[in-house]
């Protein structure tokens, strides 16, 4: 016991661990919620935001990791038949 915590021994490696992690609180889940959020807008890079919140530029790409495979795949209706592209000439600089 430390620290009031049980700490187990990894019979392979001989690492101890605490099982759990209680280092989180709802300041670092506000503060992941809105670099996230920020993010998403696609308003500033993962160093940006490492200088700008006081965090590791990787603890940055992780949170936007964790949270970008904890959504769905997108899917399409199946009630879509045709998509019409009135506009593809603007982006083919050509009207062929």
């Amino acid at each position: 016991m430390v620290c009031g915590k049980q700490r187990y021994k990894c019979k392979e490696c001989g690492y101890n661990f605490v099982v759990g992690d209680e280092r989180t609180n709802e300041n670092i889940q506000a503060l992941k919620a809105l670099v996230v959020m920020i993010y998403s807008l696609g308003k500033g890079s993962y160093n940006m935001f490492g200088k700008f919140f006081k965090r590791d530029r990787s603890l940055i790409y992780r949170w936007i990791k964790e949270t970008g495979l904890s959504f769905y795949d997108p899917s399409i209706d199946g009630d879509i038949c045709e998509i019409k592209f009135d506009e593809m000439w603007h982006f083919l600089q050509s009207k062929k």
